[in-house]
């Protein structure tokens, strides 16, 4: 997550004191991190994640700088956020990789529901990352879905309209940003990634893949297009953007 997000949110949020801060999907807790610094939250930080590794991470960083840091591993079919989104003044980050995720975009739907009928309603904040490279989206598995090369599932466009239909009111800003990856040059292919790769790994068996590694073979192949594109050796550098949607409580909350 870049600090261009974190920016964004602490000019843009409400100044007020949190009661708790609620990151679903937080990975290695980058967001919360940079956020930590510039948020008054009384009751603490839930984090939430599939990826245990990722989640101890998130909560070591994230210990240092607040007091109270309560970790859960998320799953589907789960509601570990029904009791968070109480009478609190609650701030809630919506990962981009869950809303691109087609089997998560209801888990992330109802909870907007649930929060605009929260008094005072909770502050949900979406990031979207609607134009990553290829090579970006396919290392995150967004192009993944039950074997299938997917496009793009989500679009600000089509997550706009239904804010809409529901009359959410919501700000959308754009940050600009320029990501360089440091650990190795992406020149593997998928399928050596996802050995590597726990999460990768995990999020492709949610997605319905029996074998992890048997990846739909046209995902392999625009994957190695990407890396034939960008070069093999060096890091290839992605230029995209963040979109990042703030939602409150329907007209009138």
């Amino acid at each position: 997550m870049t600090s261009g997000v974190s920016e964004v949110l602490a000019d843009r949020l409400p100044s007020r004191a949190w009661d708790v801060v609620v990151d679903l999907g937080c990975g290695d807790g980058g967001l919360s991190r940079r956020l930590a610094d510039r948020l008054t939250v009384s009751a603490g930080w839930i984090l939430l994640d599939r990826d245990r590794r990722l989640l101890d991470e998130a909560r070591r960083v994230l210990s240092a700088r607040v007091e109270r840091v309560v970790p859960v591993v998320a799953h589907l079919g789960a509601t570990p956020l029904a009791r968070d989104l109480s009478p609190a003044r609650s701030l809630v980050l919506v990962s981009h990789v869950l809303y691109y995720l087609h089997p998560w975009q209801p888990v992330m739907r109802g909870l907007i529901e649930r929060a605009r009928g929260s008094r005072p309603p909770a502050v949900i904040v979406v990031v979207l990352h609607s134009h990553r490279s290829d090579s970006y989206v396919l290392r995150h598995g967004v192009r993944v879905s039950r074997g299938e090369a997917e496009p793009r599932m989500a679009h600000a466009e089509e997550f706009a309209a239904w804010l809409a239909e529901r009359d959410v009111s919501w700000a959308r800003h754009r940050v600009s940003v320029s990501y360089r990856p440091t650990t190795r040059p992406i020149g593997v292919g998928l399928r050596t990634l996802a050995e590597e790769d726990g999460a990768l790994r995990s999020l492709l068996r949610m997605l319905g893949h029996a074998d992890p590694l048997a990846v739909e073979p046209s995902v392999l192949a625009a994957f190695q297009r990407v890396v034939a594109r960008d070069g093999r050796g060096r890091p290839p550098v992605f230029e995209f953007h963040d979109e990042v949607f703030l939602l409150h409580g329907g007209r009138g909350a």
